[in-house]
């Protein structure tokens, strides 16, 4: 059986507010495979340095290496 979720090996817990929850769950919803709260957060950070990078390339040169 082929592994269809990716690999984490790190944890990382945040603290967020009833409403940053709820606009997640909306989003969540909204997706074609209901992911977890978890992989729902690493779909749109993904997302928003992706965008962030192609609006401002000199960005994603500057932050390499940083943790």
């Amino acid at each position: 059986m082929a592994e269809t979720k990716r690999e984490h090996d790190r944890v990382f817990q945040m603290r967020v507010s009833d409403a940053f929850l709820s606009t997640l769950d909306e989003w969540r919803r909204g997706q074609p495979d209901l992911p977890s709260r978890a992989e729902a957060v690493r779909r749109l950070v993904e997302r928003g340095i992706v965008i962030r990078t192609h609006d401002d390339p000199d960005h994603a040169k500057g932050s390499q290496g940083a943790n």
